[in-house]
């Protein structure tokens, strides 16, 4: 309950545990995302197992991919939930 009595309900969304070498992997992921290194994200992403080791990731391609998802997270996010 909040403190004016309301009940409040906490939702973490999807929950997982993750081993200490997922954990570096993300933050090093994380890393190659800030510093715009996009020739490792690609590595980071095929070694935390999101995607196939025999994909092909070139730098422009992962760019054009994480742009759109930025776009759609943060400056139209109503598109992710439209019903339309």
């Amino acid at each position: 309950r909040t403190t004016d009595g309301k009940l409040a309900v906490v939702d973490f969304g999807l929950m997982t545990e993750v081993t200490a070498n997922e954990k570096y992997g993300m933050i090093k992921a994380i890393a190659h995302l800030i510093h715009r290194d996009y020739d490792q994200v690609g590595q980071d992403f095929i070694h935390l197992d999101f995607i196939p080791e025999e994909t092909d990731t070139p730098p422009s391609y992962l760019h054009s991919q994480l742009s759109l998802v930025w776009f759609l997270l943060v400056v139209e996010p109503n598109r992710l939930t439209s019903k339309n």
